[in-house]
This record gives C-alpha cells, sequence and structure tokens, in this order.
C-alpha cells in the first residue's frame, strides 16, 4: 500500500531528525558547559587581577598566541566556502531584487519621505511623483519649441510694425528740425555775448539762413510727395473697422446653425493636447518645488541634531562636573548615578529611506531565522500523527548568544566597578576658603554655560517644528489646488475626446 510505505518513510525521516536534534541538544549542553566553567575561571581571574599585590593581566594567560589566528582563518576559509554553496541563491535574489526596484523605484523621481518634528506632533512629507514616460517628455519639448517660435513671431512682427516708414521719416525730421534749434539758439546766444560782427561776416549769415530754408522747402517737398492720395483709406480706420467686427456683439445662441466660432476662440485637438502637456508639467514642477523645501528640511534636521548631539554631550559633561563640585564643597563621595540628557534622535526608516531601505538588524535577522525554522518545521511534518518527531528548539540557540552577551556586560561592568582609592580619600579632606571660592567661581562658569547652552538647543528645536508646521500648512493648501488641478485635467480630457471625435468624422 503506497499509504503504509510513506508513512514508513515518514518515520524514518522523523527519526533521523529526531536523533540528529538529540545530538545537537547534548553537544549545546556541553558547549555550555564549558561555557560555564570559562566563566567561573574568569571571575576568579578577575578577582586575583583586582588585587593591588598582583601584576597579572588577562593577556598572560594565553596558552597558544597563535590559535587566534588559526582560528580566524578557518573560519575565513568556511566563510568562503559557503559563499561559493549560495552563489547561485545570493545572484538569483539579487536579480529579483533588481527587477522590484526596476518596476517600483526607479519609476519613481521623488518617494513619499516624512519629516517629523522633535516634538513628535507634527510632521509634513513629500509628494510621492513619478518620472514623466519618454512619449510625455518628447511632448514636453515640442510644446516648448512651438511657444518659443510663437514668441519669437510675434517679437518680429511688433520690431516690423514699430520701425515702418512714416515714423522713421517723423523721426528724422524732428531731430532735424531740434538741431535748427539749437543753431538758431547758439547763434543768438553768441551775437549776445559778443560784439558785433565785422561786415566780412555779414554774408556768411545770409548764406547760413539760405541753406537752411533750403532744408525746410526739401523736408516740405518730401512730406507732400508722401502725402497719400484723396481716395485712399486711413489705415487707422481700417484698424477700427477691422477691431469693431471681430469684437462686435454676436447675440446669436451656440446652438444656430448659422453661429460661427470666433477665430480667436477656436481650438483643435492638437491645442488641446498642448494645454494638458503644460498642464501636467506645472503640475510636476508644483510639487517638485515643495519636495525640494521637505527635503532641505530634512538635511537641516540632521544638521541640527549633529549641533545638539554635541551640545547634549556637554551638558552632561557640564553636570558631572558640577556634581562633583558640590560634593566636593560638602566633602562627600560623588552620586555618578544621574539621568543623563538623551540627544534628539530621527526616525531613518521614513525620513532616510532611499539609505535604510537594505539596513537589517540582528534582532530582525534572528526572527526570520526563527520563521525560517517554524516553516521547515512545517514543511517537514515532524508533528504529524505517526509521532517520533520532536520540535526543534531554536531558541536554546538565541538564550546561548544572550548569555555570552551577558557575560561579556558582567565582566565590563566588573572592570568598570574598580575605583580609585586616592579619589575616595580626597573628597574625605576638608578645603580651604580659597579652594571653596575657586570652587563657587567655576560653579557659576559651568551654570552659565549650561544655561546657554539649553536655551541654545530650545531655540533651535522651536524654530525647527515651527518651519515644519508652516510647510505642513502649505501642503494642505497645495493639496486643495491639485485636486481642482486633477479635475481640471479630467475636463481637459474629455474635451480632447469630443474633438478627436469631431476630426474622426
Amino acid at each position: 500500500d503506497y499509504s503504509v510505505q510513506g508513512n514508513k518513510k515518514q518515520r524514518e525521516a522523523d527519526n533521523a531528525k529526531a536523533a540528529a536534534e538529540r545530538y545537537k541538544n547534548a553537544l549545546r549542553a556541553e558547549l555550555q558547559q564549558i561555557r560555564d566553567e570559562k566563566q567561573e575561571i574568569l571571575q576568579k581571574i578577575q578577582k586575583f587581577i583586582m588585587d593591588e599585590n598582583s601584576d597579572l593581566q588577562l593577556s598572560d594567560l594565553n596558552i597558544d598566541r597563535n590559535l587566534k589566528t588559526k582560528m580566524a582563518q578557518k573560519l575565513e576559509q568556511q566563510k568562503t566556502q559557503l559563499q561559493n554553496e549560495m552563489a547561485y541563491n545570493s545572484e538569483q535574489i539579487r536579480i529579483g531584487l533588481q527587477k522590484l526596484e526596476q518596476a517600483f523605484l526607479n519609476q519613481v523621481s521623488m518617494e513619499n519621505i516624512e519629516v517629523t518634528s522633535f516634538s513628535g506632533q507634527e510632521s509634513v512629507s513629500t509628494f510621492r511623483t513619478r518620472v514623466f514616460p519618454e512619449w510625455v517628455q518628447k511632448d514636453i519639448v515640442k510644446v516648448h519649441e512651438i511657444i518659443n517660435a510663437e514668441l519669437k513671431q510675434q517679437n518680429e512682427n511688433e520690431a516690423t510694425s514699430f520701425s515702418s516708414p512714416n515714423r522713421a521719416h517723423s523721426v528724422q525730421f524732428g531731430n532735424d528740425h531740434e538741431k535748427e534749434k539749437e543753431n538758431k539758439t547758439g547763434n543768438s546766444k553768441q551775437k549776445l555775448q559778443k560784439s558785433p560782427p565785422p561786415p566780412q561776416q555779414q554774408p556768411l549769415a545770409s548764406k547760413q539762413k539760405k541753406i537752411i530754408r533750403e532744408k525746410l522747402k526739401s523736408a516740405l517737398e518730401e512730406v507732400q510727395n508722401e502725402k497719400p492720395d484723396e481716395n485712399a483709406d486711413d489705415p487707422r480706420d481700417i484698424h477700427a473697422i477691422d477691431f469693431a467686427e471681430k469684437h462686435i456683439g454676436d447675440f446669436k445662441l451656440k446652438s444656430d446653425a448659422n453661429y460661427k466660432v470666433p477665430q480667436s476662440e477656436r481650438i483643435n485637438a492638437a491645442q488641446k493636447r498642448k494645454q494638458m502637456i503644460l498642464l501636467l508639467e506645472s503640475i510636476n514642477y508644483i510639487k517638485t518645488g515643495l519636495n525640494e523645501r521637505v527635503l532641505a528640511l530634512r538635511a537641516l534636521k540632521q544638521r541640527i541634531i549633529e549641533n545638539v548631539s554635541a551640545d547634549t554631550q556637554r551638558l552632561n559633561a557640564i553636570e558631572a562636573a558640577l556634581r562633583k563640585i558640590e560634593c566636593r564643597k560638602n566633602t562627600a563621595a560623588v552620586d555618578e548615578k544621574f539621568a543623563p540628557i538623551e540627544p534628539p534622535t530621527s526616525n531613518a526608516e521614513i525620513e532616510w529611506p532611499e539609505t535604510h531601505r537594505y539596513k537589517v538588524s540582528q534582532s530582525e535577522l534572528m526572527a526570520f531565522e526563527a520563521q525560517l525554522k517554524q516553516e521547515m518545521q512545517h514543511k517537514s511534518g515532524a508533528n504529524n500523527a505517526f509521532g517520533g518527531g520532536e520540535n526543534i528548539k531554536s531558541a536554546k540557540t538565541t538564550t546561548a548568544v544572550v548569555e555570552m552577551d551577558s557575560t561579556q556586560k558582567q565582566q565590563q561592568q566588573q572592570q568598570q566597578a574598580v575605583s580609585s582609592t586616592y579619589e575616595q580619600r580626597l573628597y574625605g579632606v576638608g578645603i580651604s576658603e580659597l579652594e571653596r571660592a575657586h570652587l563657587s567661581q567655576q560653579q557659576q562658569r559651568l551654570e552659565y554655560e549650561k544655561q546657554v547652552l539649553s536655551s541654545k538647543i530650545a531655540s533651535s528645536i522651536s524654530s525647527f517644528d515651527a518651519a515644519v508646521s508652516e510647510i505642513r500648512e502649505e501642503r494642505f493648501k497645495l493639496m486643495r489646488d491639485l485636486k481642482m488641478t486633477d479635475l481640471k485635467f479630467l475636463r481637459l480630457f474629455w474635451e480632447l475626446s469630443i474633438l478627436c471625435g469631431f476630426q474622426d468624422t
């Protein structure tokens, strides 16, 4: 029977797995026993080292100095072998991740980045904007080329209308007339200032007047020649008639068969498409402007955090120094147990997603490993009805790691517990009046510095929170305007479909 044979194979596999787990548990227990013995030995050695009469160090207990290098080399070889074995899986995962980035991240010019205030009550985020497709980018370039060509043609028309022949002639005639006036006024001034000219200079003045009369006569003849015909229409009248015909009130209904759309209001599908492209570009420009402001705010927050972290370190040092001064005044031991000031931090997952997207902590790796083991358990059927299987106790490995960390912490605490007996005896000695005055002066200086740093930190944080609140309000107003713009874009799209239907018919 296939079911009996399958159950038999399953029991054999479960028994083999259970035996392997029992062997692993035995090795783990033996390893834990060795760790416990090592911890006891280290504690004894630590007590011996703490003795003032002993000169023994932990480095003196190394029996084989090359053991660590050998173990490190062996570990590197094992890591290289494991990397070679997992090369196919890692390459497969890398290609899959690359495809996901191509589908969801590379098509976005700005993802959703949220910047929170230091108080945590308000936050502002960027607009998630997509990269324009290639055909939209080409259409934007074409539309701008058309607009630039129209502006260039308009400027040329204005230039030609401004430099007309009549205007040039009038300007030239006016300049000549002004020059003649200046010459006359200059001559009259010279006559008043100087003595009367001798008789031989009078013919020269008559000749000059004759030349002026000839110029005026030639200018008058030119104006007479340019005089239009009596039957010709005045250009100003023609322009006024044209304006009246274009802007005269037409009270026919748009549904009337004789109604004609004015030339200035006529539009086709190409013009409507140009309006849609310009609207898309303006929406993207507005979103990009706000996104740049939010990114600048994020960079400002990072700089403020760095500055405030340095200031908080100084504040903690000042607080420790003030406590020592107070204890020195009172001839008491220093109480080093005080709550230090914690600097502000930022949520890197929501504020810097592009740099912290692939960073994984050790706790997350351990949780993922436990999840994988549970899935393997479920697939292997270790807890089936035929028995023979045992649950994989993955918690033992984690507890072993935690115990190793705890032992290391205990060693560090024991090393920090060694205090100087000289300092303890020093605080038991009384101080003089001069030393007391010096300590008071030092205390005042440190308290003033503490007050300045505290006010500086408070002002930086409050100003940043106010900037976040201001940009947040502007974003809400902009969201309202963008919703209305979306409705306008839908209306333009509906009008474009109607115009395309008209062209088809």
